[in-house]
């Protein structure tokens, strides 16, 4: 009998250790609540490469409009660095046509189309390019070129005594005067209240585009181009507003719109200018080489 209850009580199951899976759960618990909750994670002072794509927006208009106020472009230069974009000026147009499509501020849009039409200036590309080293001197010519030249010694018997000039007063060196350095010439802008006249309009048929495009250059009176002007086409059951210096690789003043062959529209540049009414793809050619062409714009201000 009594070795029936021996062999009973060690064939019993053991029961599993729970206070362990216990202890594991509420360690995993609280520290879930204090990571996220008593104490989390505060990223500070990160770098602008490391932004999200909508920060980074935000951040290059804010530089945008800081270029807008100062016209400092070194500066705006060295903030956009921080991105590590090698396409600054291409990604601020994308931004300002992004922002366009959504229904963007007209402000927040002409600042960045601003900053990148300065970006791409040729006198920006000169202004960061450093200067050349300088040449070595050029040598002597003949066969004897960079080689020592000799003088004669003079003979003892030959050399006149001469009395040695009493030493004279030097005067003080003079002052150098300082040198400035040029600053860059900020982008030109229009004058407010100034509006922009219709001074050239051509056909162009040399090649088939397809759409054909009304392409628009904007002038300031001295004849530079004007980034950031608001230029409206609107046709019948249609309108829409663009604006210059969103293709900087054709230029500050540049903007182009997608025409339609028997389409008339009406098109006017800025706030203050006229209409300009009666706009129709050209056509160009005879016969079965009859094309579509393109309209291009020259405006420029008063």
């Amino acid at each position: 009998m009594i070795e029936d209850e021996y062999y009973e009580e060690d064939e019993a199951p053991r029961q599993p250790p729970l206070y362990l899976l216990t202890g594991l759960v509420i360690g995993l618990l609280l520290g879930l609540l204090i990571s996220l909750v008593i104490a989390p994670v505060q990223v500070v002072d990160t770098s602008p490469f490391l932004l999200g794509e909508e920060e980074k927006d935000a951040y290059r208009l804010l530089i945008a409009r800081a270029f807008q106020a100062d016209q400092n472009l070194e500066r705006a230069r060295a903030r956009l660095g921080l991105l590590r974009d090698n396409a600054a000026p291409q990604t601020l147009a994308d931004q300002a046509l992004r922002m366009q499509s959504n229904g963007g501020s007209e402000a927040d849009i002409r600042a960045l189309a601003e900053l990148a039409a300065a970006l791409s200036s040729p006198q920006s590309a000169a202004s960061t390019q450093p200067a050349g080293l300088p040449t070595a001197p050029p040598g002597g010519e003949g066969e004897n070129a960079g080689t020592p030249q000799t003088f004669p010694t003079l003979d003892l018997n030959q050399a006149v005594q001469t009395a040695t000039p009493p030493p004279t007063p030097t005067s003080p060196p003079p002052t150098p005067r300082p040198t400035f350095t040029p600053r860059l010439l900020p982008t030109p802008l229009p004058t407010l209240g100034a509006p922009f006249d219709l001074v050239e309009q051509n056909a162009i048929c040399e090649t088939a585009q397809t759409p054909p495009r009304l392409m628009i250059e904007v002038q300031d009176s001295s004849g530079n181009p004007v980034p950031g002007i608001a230029i409206t086409v609107a046709w019948d059951g249609g309108i829409e507003t663009f604006y210059t210096g969103l293709m900087p690789s054709l230029g500050a003043g540049y903007a182009d719109f997608d025409m339609q062959a028997g389409v008339v529209y009406s098109l006017r540049v800025g706030e203050l200018s006229e209409t300009i009414n009666d706009l129709q793809a050209p056509a160009c050619g005879e016969g079965e080489a009859a094309f579509t062409g393109s309209l291009r714009l020259l405006f420029r201000q008063r």
